[in-house]
């Protein structure tokens, strides 16, 4: 038997650590969002400095935070970044919506892809009124995962607790986290195209393109645009160079019916719960997304009746606004003039 000497010996342990640094972890897919990936409502609790936070929601700096969540039977801690986001619901709710930045050097630390930033949409209004609009936003999130599952975003339903290290207030609402756009992309294969404004219809996947279009009709909602990229993440695939698109945002659609959100001028709306089919797809082009939506109805008025966190009243009333978009298909959608 031949003996291996010590310089032959620390050659294999280094050509070995070399190796094990280079080779890919087990969880190299996984990301702080699927930690927090739940059927449940899932409990975060946030300390950082909220009165800072308030006099700064008109500007995009961050300040530092501690967030943490339940895992397993143990505690979850990250020392994150946050500061708030978007336009109209940073000037009017009570907590805007943030984004949550977490260090990449402790996602990867702890085996995790370094997808680091993360979307928190907030209860906008104290109450039953604000709890009803977030719950309603996240189950329109869930109905899209249902029609397009690929090319959506995954929500996960949150129990806020905020705890306010300046003056030591506490207050609890509910919420929605929104995985990475980068996630996103990975699982598509496709590059995010921030500057793609204005493509033209064969630019589009158009099974993608149909969807998104469709079902922003179905849901009412006429605050997203293809042409300025508005509510929107358009992707490129890498392969088929064809554009696809996932919406988001949706708290202006006629399924929430937020008493804050107004009507689209734009394509003479007149209340919120208007709808009008803004896609540049014709009726023939639509026919087969048309079918697919129809085929899908049972699951999707099944989804909105066992989501018992919504009361009975508003599920039969967003039941009732789809059941008017099944017979719109039915009657010819309405486009505006």
């Amino acid at each position: 038997m031949k003996r291996t000497g010590p310089k032959a010996l620390a050659g294999i342990l280094i050509i070995s650590f070399v190796f094990m640094a280079f080779s890919p972890v087990e969880n190299e897919n996984e990301t702080v969002f699927d930690l927090m990936y739940q059927e449940a409502p899932l409990q975060v609790n946030i300390f950082t400095n909220f009165e800072r936070l308030d006099s700064m929601r008109n500007t995009n700096e961050y300040q530092s935070a501690m967030l943490s969540f339940e895992l397993g039977e143990e505690e979850s801690k990250w020392g994150i970044k946050l500061r708030a986001r978007g336009k109209y619901r940073r000037r009017i709710c009570n907590q805007p919506p943030l984004k949550l930045n977490f260090d990449k050097d402790q996602l990867v630390e702890r085996g995790l892809n370094k997808d680091d930033e993360l979307k928190l949409v907030t209860q906008c209004i104290a109450g039953y009124e604000g709890k009803d609009l977030v719950l309603r936003e996240y189950l329109v999130y869930k109905l899209y995962n249902i029609l397009s599952p690929q090319t959506s975003f995954r929500a996960q339903l949150v129990d806020l607790r905020y705890n306010c290290t300046s003056s030591g207030s506490r207050s609890r609402s509910w919420g929605v986290v929104l995985e990475d756009q980068e996630t996103v992309s990975r699982r598509l294969n496709a590059e995010i195209c921030d500057s793609c404004y204005g493509l033209d219809k064969d630019a589009f996947d158009q099974q993608s393109l149909n969807r998104v279009t469709l079902f922003q009709y179905m849901i009412g909602n006429a605050d997203y645009s293809l042409i300025q990229n508005r509510n929107i993440e358009i992707l490129k695939h890498s392969e088929t160079a064809q554009h696809l698109i996932a919406p988001f945002d949706f708290d202006f659609s006629g399924v929430v019916n937020a008493s804050y959100a107004v009507p689209n001028t734009d394509y003479n709306q007149k209340r919120v719960r208007d709808r009008f089919y803004l896609g540049n797809s014709s009726d023939e082009e639509l026919a087969e997304t048309i079918e697919y939506f129809i085929a899908k109805k049972p699951e999707i008025m099944d989804f909105i009746n066992d989501f018992k966190l919504l009361s009975r009243t508003s599920r039969k009333d967003i039941q009732a606004y789809l059941q008017s978009f099944y017979e719109s298909l039915e009657e010819g959608i309405v486009r505006p003039e």
